[in-house]
């Protein structure tokens, strides 16, 4: 009972802010959930404009006819819901081309997004959040991880840069590479409701955890 009160306090507890309009809350919420949305929508084949305009559709909704208050914890995973909300966006949107052709918006031709289009963003997301924390938490292991990862450089050149030995910079990247998955985990965490929907998403997102922290 105790794990379950602490799952609870975190994602439904921000949901009940949102829902209630707590600025702070609300402003939170879109910015942590947009970006993948927003990948979503465009590669279902909308020019960068036209997503944005449907992503800020899918939070209209959420926010407007309360939606949030359907995803409870018997309804699935928070992530698929998100895509569920996001999809049937996409496809009124569809309609509404083909039934109005006189408005000049040509239905794009593209496949159906797939799930794993939005889980490769949603953890994208993810790690950028994961990375500012570890910024702020070890700025030199994470300056070593970005030259390394973003800069492609060697770890003797960034050991030079840096001042430090080579088992230094080596040390550095492996551990900024342990802190990122326990961060990356810390926020799934954070969207679950139940230990079980956790470890569902772990599962879920493995392969791209993996990527993403194996670089």
């Amino acid at each position: 009972m105790a794990e379950f009160v602490r799952f609870q306090s975190t994602l439904w507890s921000r949901i009940r802010l949102v829902q209630q309009r707590d600025a702070r809350a609300v402003t939170e919420f879109v910015n942590r959930y947009r970006p993948p949305v927003l990948y979503f929508i465009h590669n279902a084949g909308f020019t960068e404009t036209d997503a944005e305009d449907l992503a800020q559709e899918v939070f209209t909704r959420l926010l407007a006819d309360d939606a949030l208050s359907k995803a409870d914890q018997q309804r699935g995973r928070f992530r698929s819901f998100l895509i569920a909300v996001a999809r049937n966006v996409i496809r009124e949107e569809r309609r509404r081309r083909r039934t109005v052709p006189r408005s000049g918006l040509a239905e794009p031709a593209a496949r159906e997004p797939a799930d794993e289009d939005f889980d490769h963003a949603w953890v994208g997301q993810l790690l950028d959040s994961a990375l500012r924390v570890l910024e702020a938490e070890r700025p030199l292991h994470h300056r070593a991880l970005a030259a390394h990862v973003l800069d492609g450089k060697t770890y003797e050149q960034i050991a030079a840069e840096l001042g430090r030995s080579l088992q230094d910079v080596r040390n550095f990247i492996h551990r900024s590479r342990q802190r990122l998955t326990e961060l990356l985990r810390e926020e799934i965490w954070r969207y679950s409701s139940s230990r079980e929907e956790y470890e569902d998403e772990i599962r879920a997102l493995a392969p791209f955890l993996h990527a993403k922290t194996s670089l």
